[in-house]
């Protein structure tokens, strides 16, 4: 990996300051070879695979996406009988042969070891799965295509989180910010309402706003609305009540890395509190699920009414107290 950042440096005499870039221009080194000095051998080796260096890179599109579909268990690897099924009903029959011996000669992203086939970092195949995702899925269906294709399962699967994060970057360095912005705003729901269940929701809605995070020249008020958006659904309690905890902590995380603008959670001043009367003081439950009601007993009664916060002290909100 240090090699090849530093042949993508050569080529591009900086270095990329996005993962998505950074995955597009040392994927498309390693099949154009644009770094080696014989022009003649270069051309020759573009034309290996396929007509084109073209044919190379779709072929291996096709291959990471069909191989991330297989899940984290089965889709790291696979040997020469399953690569020639991926391609067994495409356009790119006829290549296989010349694929398999590149691989097997010259390398590249694609490397054979004792007969079985993988990219050589799990962050080309992630990569070139987003690829996919975005030229062939969303080239046929668009980003409604896309989304869809993820909201059917992969958004909880942490298998795919990078293929879905890596997608709007994808298509920035692709000069194609109006489709990540698209994305973005669909996978998040604020187009139009969700009927997804509560996990799936927030998933969507926190993989969306993490993405964005890395984006860089994205404009603030896409930020604003994926803030609010997860600050919503952060508010339903219908949904925080079912989603699993890790779903919701996870909305949290992206929520205040991007900006929480709701009041209730930044300003003391808008705490929502819940007030307690003064009166006996029972200890126990009578729902029937915990331990029956103890005796009354008078020292525990409550003397004079209270205010509690409905939720727990936020650090800004500690931070505003202390400063006080």
């Amino acid at each position: 990996m240090v090699r090849l950042l530093l042949i993508v440096h050569y080529n591009e005499r900086r270095m990329p300051e996005e993962r998505a870039e950074l995955f597009m221009r040392a994927s498309e080194t390693m099949i154009q070879l644009d770094y080696l000095p014989d022009v003649e051998v270069q051309q020759l080796l573009k034309a290996c695979v396929g007509k084109s260096w073209s044919d190379h890179y779709e072929m291996l599109q096709n291959l990471a996406f069909s191989m991330h579909r297989q899940g984290e268990a089965q889709g790291r690897e696979l040997d020469e009988s399953g690569l020639r099924d991926t391609f067994r009903d495409t356009g790119y029959v006829s290549a296989v042969d010349a694929l398999i011996n590149y691989t097997r000669t010259r390398g590249g992203l694609l490397e054979e070891r004792l007969g079985m086939y993988r990219f050589i970092h799990l962050g080309f195949q992630e990569y070139l799965a987003a690829r996919y995702l975005i030229k062939v899925v969303g080239g046929e269906g668009g980003v409604e295509a896309v989304v869809s294709f993820l909201e059917q399962g992969p958004i909880l699967d942490s298998w795919w989180r990078e293929p879905a994060m890596l997608i709007p970057g994808y298509c920035v360095a692709d000069s194609n910010s109006s489709m990540a912005r698209k994305y973005l705003r669909r996978l998040a729901g604020i187009e139009q309402a969700s009927t997804l269940l509560p996990d799936a929701q927030l998933a969507c809605a926190e993989v969306a706003a993490t993405a964005a995070l890395e984006l860089r020249g994205l404009d603030d008020s896409l930020r604003t609305e994926l803030a609010d958006q997860l600050a919503a659904l952060c508010r339903r309690q219908d949904l925080m009540t079912v989603a699993q905890p890790i779903r919701r902590a996870a909305a949290g995380v992206a929520l205040a890395r991007l900006g929480d603008p709701r009041p209730e959670v930044l300003s003391v001043d808008a705490m929502r509190l819940c007030f307690v009367p003064a009166g006996p003081f029972f200890m126990g439950s009578a729902d029937g699920d915990g331990d029956a009601f103890k005796p009354h007993d008078p020292r525990f009664d409550i003397a004079y009414g209270y205010a509690i916060s409905q939720y727990a002290v936020t650090n800004a909100q500690f931070q505003q107290i202390h400063e006080r």
